[in-house]
């Protein structure tokens, strides 16, 4: 299997017009000498997913295989603690503990809960997005810990095309084209992944033992990034101990579902729960222009409808779920927002995410404005499009020369709606306040 060997930085990956042209959804190769994060910051990062897995917060899923069965009973009891002190600790709990020869943690969202890991993927993206475009469906990173024979199901395939960086040990993953098995005379298991709810296609009839010799070997170490085009088959192999993150890219998505999503987003916070009708009134007159009229309770959500259509809430609702995307590059999760916290005017801001502020104006005083998937709107005196271009140089200032900057009336109001916007572009770890 070819290697690529990219030019050694300690910002990761950098030689983006070779690997599009020769590579981008064309055929699987190793990329060397990348970054992502060291394995201690992750392996800390799976403790606390899995602490708020265990609280049933939203926003992580995880499954975890022992011996190739599922763990469903006395699950949080098995997960990663931080007793466990490392990946290796964790291995050697889980083989005392339910005698593990072999076992695979699988976990998404984990990335909520580290800016810096979050960041690094935010970069890598807007680099290869720049030669691709940002998709029109979903990036999602997910996490393997684990040593295993191959990945539980065996061979498969999705239509995502994946990275996937080797953070601690050695990882291969086996590769073949999606024109290697006719899926019409082999028995494939159709399965819907519950994270990404898209469509993995399972081959039952072919095992790893038959077919390895025919693969492409992916073979990495710790610093390498595994890459593999949408709809090859592939499986994992590490016989050792190893963790790895994928970044599976879902670039095709259909934009009229953005539109239907943030139509029944906001006639659902129009009605709330006051739509909900146990049946539709049967007539009991013999006249049917009755029977066929539209009934009462959907004449209500389609009033909604039109009304949303002939103002610009539909509008600024599309414009805000645009910025949400266009703001973290498609990714699913967002950074779990930091709690609120009060500044003084001699602090000095200053922006500290590898994405832009991005914002857009409704009316004279009215702005939409985002970071990292996350978006605020405000009618504000300060000049916030100057504001948010200044802080988008990296340029530092401070609150005090903010305010009298670009806010030249220096009202109360005005000083209010400062602090507003600093701590929302704060809490979505857009800038560092201090």
């Amino acid at each position: 299997m070819e290697n690529f060997t990219t030019a050694k930085s300690s910002e990761g990956f950098q030689d983006w017009d070779t690997f599009v042209s020769q590579y981008w959804q064309k055929e699987p190769v190793v990329l060397h000498d990348t970054v992502l994060s060291s394995a201690d910051d992750i392996f800390q990062t799976v403790i606390l997913a899995c602490e708020k897995y265990c609280a049933q917060e939203e926003g992580v899923y995880l499954k975890l295989y022992v011996n190739g069965k599922q763990i469903l009973q006395d699950l949080p009891q098995y997960l990663p603690h931080t007793e466990d002190g490392s990946p290796k600790g964790y291995e050697q709990r889980l083989q005392r503990e339910l005698n593990a020869e072999s076992f695979i943690l699988f976990i998404t969202g984990f990335e909520r809960y580290n800016a810096k890991l979050y960041h690094r993927a935010q970069d890598f993206l807007s680099h290869l997005f720049q030669h691709t475009g940002i998709p029109a469906g979903h990036a999602e990173l997910e996490l393997f810990l684990g040593r295993y024979t191959y990945t539980p199901g065996g061979i498969h395939k999705e239509e995502c095309t994946n990275f996937q960086w080797v953070i601690d040990g050695d990882k291969t993953m086996h590769t073949w084209p999606e024109s290697t098995w006719n899926t019409e005379t082999l028995s494939v298991n159709l399965q819907h992944d519950p994270t990404s709810h898209e469509e993995e296609y399972f081959l039952e009839d072919v095992s790893l033992n038959d077919t390895r010799h025919g693969s492409k070997a992916l073979r990495g170490k710790a610093g390498d990034i595994l890459y593999w085009p949408s709809k090859y088959w592939h499986v994992g192999e590490t016989p050792e101990l190893s963790m790895a993150i994928t970044l599976a890219i879902y670039m095709h998505g259909r934009p009229y579902q953005e539109v239907l999503q943030t139509v029944q987003q906001l006639v659902e916070q129009h009605i709330g729960s006051s739509n909900i009708a146990p049946a539709y009134p049967f007539p009991t007159s013999t006249n049917t222009s009755l029977e066929s009229a539209l009934p009462a309770s959907l004449h209500q959500p389609f009033a909604i409808i039109k009304e949303l259509t002939s103002t610009r809430l539909l509008q600024q609702a599309l414009l805000e779920r645009w910025l949400k995307r266009a703001s973290n590059l498609s990714l699913s999760k967002t950074l779990e927002l930091l709690p609120e916290k009060v500044f003084t005017e001699a602090e000095s801001i200053h922006y500290v995410s590898p994405r832009p502020i991005l914002y857009t104006q409704l009316d004279p005083q009215t702005f939409l404005y985002a970071a990292n998937g996350h978006c605020a709107t405000i009618n504000t005196e300060i000049h916030l499009a100057q504001l948010l271009d200044f802080l988008n140089t990296g340029a530092t200032i401070t609150i005090s020369n903010a305010l009298a900057q670009y806010s030249p009336m220096q009202t109360a109001r005005a000083s209010t709606e400062l602090h507003q916007i600093i701590t929302f572009l704060y809490r979505a770890y857009a800038i560092s306040v201090e």
